[in-house]
This record gives C-alpha cells, structure tokens and sequence, in this order.
C-alpha cells in the first residue's frame, strides 16, 4: 500500500509512515466523540514527555511489508517492497505498492477479481508512483530540490499555499517537482503539483505550476529586525498576492514578528469571470525552548474575506476542493441556497471577517504536534491537526485530522472529514508490524462528474526493515 508521510521524507526515514489519507472514527455522538478526545489528549500529554528511542541512520535501506486490508468494500492482499539510498546530497525512495483484490464488495472496481487493482496503476502518471520521491539537499539548506510526492508545501505565510499535498486522490498519483532557492537576501521557491498531468486542468487529475520570489531587506543595517516581501502567482488560473513580514523582537528566548498578505483570485458567477481579495494580518510568536527542548509556536491571524474568496486556497485538500466546490450559480442563488465558484464560496458582495488560530510544538528527535483553527462568517469553522510522534519503547504513532468549511459540531465527525490513525510496533530487531485505519478520497462517477467521496481503509501488515 502506498503511505505518504506527513512531512517530506528523507533518506533514513521510514517509508511507512501513513501521510494525507482519512479515517473518520464511529462516534456514537457528540458526548462520545468528546471523551475520545480528551483521552488522545492525555494520551499524547504522556508520549510526548517519554524518552525517545535513538533512530538508525544509514545509506542504504530496504524492506517489504506483507499483509491484508479491505478498501472501498473489496478485500485485498497488500505487499509493498521499498528502497532508500543517499550519496552526499542526493537522496531517493522507491516503492511498488501491490494490492491484489480476493474479494469483490459490489463498488465499480476494474479488472477481476482475483486481480490486481487497477486503478493504481492505470495510466502514466500512476505508473510513476514507483519513484516516491528523489531529494537533493535537505528542506531549509540554501538550495532544495524534490521530485516525486509533495508533502506539507507551504509559501511564505501560508495564505495562498499551505501545507499542500499532491496526493489526495488514492487513484490518481501525482508526481510534482519543488525547488527552492535562498541566497539570503533573495530567494525563489516553485513546484509543479503534477509533471505528468500538466495538460489537464479540467477534471480528473490537475496540474499547475506556482512559485513565489521574496527580497529581504536592511539586513546588515537592521540585522534583528527583518523586513521581508514577496509575491507569489499561479500560472494560467488567475491567482496571486503579495505579502511582507517585519521582525519586531528577535531574542534568544523569544521572536516576534508581524506580516500583512493582499491575494486576488479569480471566481465565477455563472459564466462572468470576476476577482475576488482576501486580506491577512498575523502576528508570529516563537520560542525555541520553552520547556524540555520543546519549541513552542503561536500564530494569530485576522481575515478579510471578499466573494470568491477562500483563504489558504491551495492546502491539504485542494485537489478535493476544487472539484466538489463547483455548482450552478444560479441553480444555487434560485433555489435559495448559495453559488459556489471551483475556489471558494459566493456569499454576500461584502467583505466579511474571518480569524486563524495556530499552536505548534515541536521537539527535534521527538516529535511534532501542530494544531490550526479556523474561521470565516458565511464560509464555516476549519480544524487542522497532525501528531507525528517518533519510536517510543517500539510504539510508534501518526495521526492526522482535517475539516474545512463546516457549519456545525458535528460536521467535525461526518463523511467530509479528513484523518487518520496509524500505530506501528516494531516486534524483534528489523521486524515490526503496523494497523491503519483511513478514509481514503477517491475519484466516482456522480455527477456533475469529477465527483469525489471518502471510502474507508482499513489495513494490517507485518515488514521487514533493513538498514546498512
């Protein structure tokens, strides 16, 4: 089974670590799903303070894992070989995820069954799903280079790209190209989301390319009070903004800065193209120690949201949004309801408030718990949350949660939400053995079609894991 993590991988890293699939857990109500949460809570409280166990670095890295997994209704036999390699700076990962169906649960599947599923392979961009990812240099180093997945991309602050992931839809494999330049006082940061696609912006499979050039300015003059501005623009979809950040307090226990981005988009009412603004005003607060080696990150932003406007219009989700945002304008507006746009939501011609809550903690060799909040008048709450947690004692734990647009508590738990639980145990020296529970996007045939719905995975697998 292919397993993205969360944040991109590097060589060393495990190559099952589950990335940006969905599990939506059975709560039997509100006051249930409540007590869960309090106990993940408490839970994690308790693993984040324990000792790590030391990781194996290593060149040269191979493994298999083997077990079953039932997905979309079909029960399927899982076998997933992996490579990983460095020389110097460069650093590739191979995979070839095998499910083999044994049972046909009654949803459109292709090929027989028994048979190997189809969908992940049908088509050249599938097939490249081989190469997970080919790596030069390391995230923050002075140049960075990615092929293959796209894992938690994000461009200056965030309000126009942020924490993208090219792989939403498990039937369609997207291999995207990111490339980051910093000299200091100038740098450049572009990806492409899917190499092979790019000819197709119409449904299905998407491509496109954005990239983003900033300036810092004073920096010998002012060198603890960086000034930073930027642009950014998508290509061929009509999007773009400029944004700037000024450090107020630079410490060695405390930094504090401040930023304002201005976007533009371009949205739809019926067949009138128009543009709509969204403005963003944050204040970043972080301290590198606050307790135990933790760093701890506070981010708190104000919105102005115009029609057709949606902030962080390129994140997790996007390749879903896109697709299931689009309706008849005016369909909607006679019925009563409200016109949707593929980039955001139609409400009133105002502009309207909105506000972002982020918190971070961060401990490097432990761990990461990142949690975002989010809220629009007329376009709903958003909830964001990954917990990355490294091998304690042989356990190790991923989660992660995300809904954007809901109107009510419990549109937090329904069919739209996006998150999951993996749970690896490593058994004896390289064997271990690992429990996913997911839902998965995947592409249907409803109408208006591209449509997309969420379908549930559930897998159990034993590997072997060699390092050299």
């Amino acid at each position: 089974m292919n397993l993205p993590p969360v944040i991109p991988a590097k060589a060393g890293t495990q190559a099952t670590s589950v990335g940006f699939v969905a599990w939506a857990p059975a709560f039997a109500g509100v006051t249930e799903g409540v007590k869960r949460l309090t106990m993940l809570l408490a839970v994690l409280t308790l693993t984040w303070s324990a000792p790590a166990q030391a990781q194996t670095s290593s060149n040269l890295r191979l493994g298999a894992e083997l077990g079953a997994g039932l997905l979309d209704g079909d029960a399927y036999t899982l076998l997933l070989p992996y490579l990983e390699w460095s020389i110097s700076k460069f650093h590739t990962g191979l995979n070839a995820p095998l499910r083999l169906r044994v049972y046909d649960g009654g949803a459109p599947a292709a090929g027989p069954t028994p048979g190997l599923r189809q969908e992940d392979w049908n088509g050249w961009s599938n097939k490249t799903r081989i190469l997970r990812f080919a790596e030069w240099g390391e995230p923050g180093e002075p140049v960075h280079v990615r092929l293959g997945e796209l894992n938690g991309v994000t461009l200056g602050h965030g309000t126009i790209v942020g924490r993208y992931y090219n792989n939403v839809d498990i039937d369609h494999y997207h291999t995207g190209l990111k490339i980051d330049a910093d000299g200091g006082a100038v740098g450049v940061s572009a990806f492409a989301s899917d190499l092979v696609g790019m000819g197709d912006n119409n449904g299905g499979p998407s491509g496109f390319v954005i990239g983003r050039a900033f300036a810092r300015l004073f920096r010998d003059e002012l060198p603890n009070r960086a000034i930073e501005i930027g642009t950014t623009w998508l290509w061929g979809l009509g999007r773009g903004g400029l944004d700037a950040s000024v450090r107020l307090w630079h410490g060695s226990h405390v930094d504090v800065s401040t930023y304002a981005d201005g976007n533009v988009t371009q949205y739809f009412e019926g067949d009138n193209g128009k543009l709509g603004f969204g403005g963003h005003f944050g204040l970043l607060t972080a301290v590198p120690d606050a307790f135990a080696g933790t760093g701890v990150r506070l981010r708190l932003e104000g919105r102005i949201l115009g029609p057709g406007y949606n902030p962080a219009q390129i994140g997790p989700l996007y390749e879903i949004e896109r697709q299931q945002s689009r309706c008849d304008f005016h369909m909607a507006t006679s019925a009563g309801g409200r016109g949707c746009t593929p980039y955001g939501f139609v409400g009133s011609n105002q502009a309207v408030p909105g506000a972002m809550v982020g918190l971070d903690f961060e401990t490097p060799g432990k761990g990461l718990i990142s949690a975002q909040a989010e809220w629009g008048k007329g376009d709903g709450y958003g909830l964001l949350a990954w917990v990355i947690l490294p091998e304690i004692e042989g356990l190790q734990l991923r989660a992660h949660y995300a809904r954007r647009h809901a109107y009510a508590f419990g549109d937090l738990f329904d069919d739209q939400t996006t998150a999951l639980a993996s749970l690896r145990y490593r058994v004896d020296g390289p064997i271990y053995a690992s429990l996913l529970a997911a839902r998965r996007w995947h592409q249907t045939q409803g109408e208006p079609w591209p449509a997309f719905a969420t379908t549930l995975e559930l897998a159990a697998t034993v590997g072997m894991d060699y390092r050299f």
